[in-house]
């Protein structure tokens, strides 16, 4: 559905723009202009196109002309941290990344990571100990949790697909080990990396609580 979205908008758009390729248009619009995806559309189990309108229109206000970006690096850390510039960069878009921490420094802590590079996180962030079991989680496709690194090493096992992030994911030990999909009602896993058979158990339980859960919001 997501594919069709260009060429739908393209031709609404093409009525007041007549001129140029209508899925040209489209697709300038949802590259360049900040788009909302509004109710009832987005919602599990349901496969209609999404119903989009602008940022402005939704917010009833524009961006701001020179917005601070440090909040949204402090928001950022806050999920994402520890984390390095580069990392944000990657999550946001955002250019000056580097300069942006720079500044920010002061004010948070700082660490270093196996390869050398430094990692910035808030003040007063628990850290868990590196021996904390990590509970296995069924991730859905462009999961942040999979799109917020630069260096994806980081959560991804070796043999990942390329196109990793079409795929919804599996977390086993905090790295993704396999992909997923939904068939005849039950949770179907496709490992792309080895999975100690220790985990069998709770990946089962995890993905049959996915299945019910996926039912009751499809209606079920």
């Amino acid at each position: 559905m997501a594919s069709e979205l260009p060429f739908s908008l393209g031709r609404a758009l093409s009525e007041r723009w007549p001129g140029p390729d209508p899925r040209v248009l489209g697709f300038a619009a949802g590259y360049l202009l900040p788009m909302v995806q509004i109710p009832p559309r987005g919602l599990w189990g349901d496969r209609r196109r999404p119903r989009l309108t602008t940022s402005d229109a939704f917010l009833g206000l524009g961006p701001e002309a020179d917005a601070n970006p440090e909040p949204l690096a402090f928001r950022y850390l806050a999920a994402f941290g520890p984390a390095t510039p580069a990392d944000f960069r990657a999550w946001s878009g955002m250019t000056g990344a580097a300069e942006l921490f720079a500044r920010i420094a002061p004010r948070l802590r700082r660490f270093s990571d196996e390869q050398g590079r430094e990692l910035f996180d808030l003040p007063g962030t628990p850290l868990p100990d590196p021996e904390t079991p990590a509970p296995v989680r069924f991730l859905p496709v462009f999961d942040n949790a999979i799109l917020a690194h630069d260096d994806r090493s980081r959560i991804l096992a070796d043999g990942y697909p390329l196109r990793i992030a079409d795929e919804p994911t599996l977390l086993v030990d905090g790295f993704a080990v396999a992909t997923w999909r939904l068939v005849d009602g039950r949770v179907e896993v496709r490992p792309f990396a080895p999975i100690d058979p220790r985990h069998d158990a709770e990946i089962a339980a995890e993905g049959e609580r996915l299945a019910r859960f996926l039912a009751t919001a499809a209606g079920g």
